[in-house]
């Protein structure tokens, strides 16, 4: 392959997306500094104008665009800030604890556990969705999640249930963490 490096600096990238080197190779097809990349077969970014390949390639409905630019799109619909990551796992921290008490140290049996935590979970993520009044971050349910992982914990010595925790913990993870899954899977 011939190093020949092309800038595309002409074109108006969107903000927060950094410029790629290409490489035309022997053959003629222009390879991006990205790992494993096939070579570009002829596919452009339509707002960008930049060739990519079938593997940067993201499908929307006007047309292709790199993974780059799909990101940077993504990111201004993101409107959280750091403080409201922290409100977002203190309350699901303090909600999965009450909740999960009642749950597991007052009815205890697991099955009825695994079945009401669905909704509790539900319950949680809108709670929190209200508090923040709709914001929006790209890790918000990541930081649902570990607060009502670190609920767990203390909820285990209250409780000394370790399955119906285990039970409670996952299912209600994945139904407050739903709530704030949003975008485009790049």
């Amino acid at each position: 392959m011939e190093n020949n490096p092309i800038r595309y600096e002409d074109f108006k990238l969107p903000e927060g997306v950094r410029p790629r080197t290409y490489t035309v190779g022997d053959d003629g097809r222009i390879y991006c500094d990205r790992s494993g990349c096939p070579g570009s077969a002829g596919l452009r970014d339509y707002r960008t104008n930049v060739p990519i390949c079938q593997k940067c390639a993201v499908k929307t409905p006007v047309g292709y665009v790199s993974k780059d630019t799909a990101r940077a799109q993504q990111r201004t619909f993101f409107n959280a800030s750091p403080v409201d990551y922290a409100i977002a796992g203190g309350l699901a921290w303090f909600l999965a604890f009450v909740a999960g008490f009642f749950l597991i140290g007052l009815l205890g049996w697991w099955l009825l556990v695994a079945v009401l935590s669905f909704p509790v979970g539900g319950m949680i993520g809108e709670a929190i969705w209200r508090v923040l009044r709709g914001k929006r971050g790209m890790y918000m349910a990541q930081a649902v999640a570990v607060g009502i992982v670190l609920a767990a914990i203390p909820l285990f010595f209250v409780t000394f249930n370790l399955f119906g925790v285990l039970v409670f913990t996952f299912i209600t993870i994945g139904s407050a963490s739903a709530r704030f899954q949003i975008g485009l899977r790049v």
